[in-house]
């Protein structure tokens, strides 16, 4: 996506609304430069998805499940795995499995992390590696920044985005970017339409906030730490961690990366 929208010049918009209208209360003190240094923030998040084995039941009549499932590995079908619910930790809705999802990790990850990435100045970065803990008091991430800012997941007993800085005097502060035009993050991707400005969530700072969320998977799936290497987007001589960066999709499903552009004639392959 990132790779198209810079060929084409596209605006493209990878919006969670909640990044800027619900974690003001962090956001200001880090951008007022009442905080000083930032030196970490934390997020909390419930469990990655998970395998499913729930039996099979009939199908609905007028569901093609065949087509539900698209890609994803074949599975009997089961009320459950079809669900539009939010209720993940249950084990009721799509959302909990790792056939289809990342669980909490990339669902509400993608707003929590987003928010707290964009409070402490990071948005323009991905990670360099995520550290695994295993302590008595649980189980948490530590994503290290290329300038030392540390993001943790799940830190134990630590409030959701919560920020942490170095004591010392207090720092310039800068203007917080926003939307463009009206009707907040749908009015500000039409305006920059028309003006050819880069939206607020401009595609690469929502591909910057979902690969935290799925290095936040995979180090979790592994139970180990993990290097990334956000050039190559690669994990540097890791092949075991590598083979989760895609998945096999079942037949005849593909993802096409052939790029057309319509002429007079007709469209060409670019």
């Amino acid at each position: 996506m990132v790779e198209a929208a810079r060929r084409y010049g596209r605006v493209f918009s990878g919006g969670s609304q909640r990044v800027l209208e619900d974690y003001r209360d962090a956001m200001n003190p880090c951008w007022d430069g009442l905080l000083g240094t930032i030196k970490s923030v934390n997020v909390n998040l419930d469990r990655p998805s998970f395998e499913c084995n729930l039996p099979a039941e009939k199908v609905p009549e007028g569901l093609d499940w065949d087509m539900w499932l698209g890609p994803a590995p074949w599975a009997p079908f089961h009320p459950y795995r079809g669900s539009g619910s939010y209720d993940i930790n249950s084990g009721t809705c799509w959302r909990t499995y790792c056939d289809y999802s990342g669980g909490h990790m990339t669902d509400w990850g993608a707003h929590h992390f987003g928010g707290a990435i964009f409070a402490v100045g990071l948005r323009e970065f991905q990670p360099t590696e995520v550290v695994y803990n295993d302590e008595k008091d649980g189980k948490f991430l530590t994503f290290i920044f290329p300038n030392g800012t540390l993001v943790y997941c799940n830190k134990p007993n630590t409030p959701n985005i919560k920020v942490e800085s170095t004591p010392g005097k207090k720092l310039p502060p800068k203007t917080v970017p926003s939307y463009k035009g009206q009707g907040g993050i749908y009015g500000d991707f039409i305006e920059c339409v028309k003006t050819r400005e880069k939206p607020f969530r401009n595609i690469q700072y929502a591909v910057n906030t979902v690969t935290v969320c799925h290095l936040g998977v995979i180090a979790y799936t592994l139970k180990r730490s993990l290097k990334w290497d956000a050039a190559s987007q690669q994990f540097p001589g890791d092949a075991e961690a590598n083979r989760f960066l895609d998945r096999a999709r079942r037949e005849p499903w593909q993802l096409r990366t052939t790029f057309r552009r319509k002429t007079q004639v007709g469209w060409d392959k670019l």
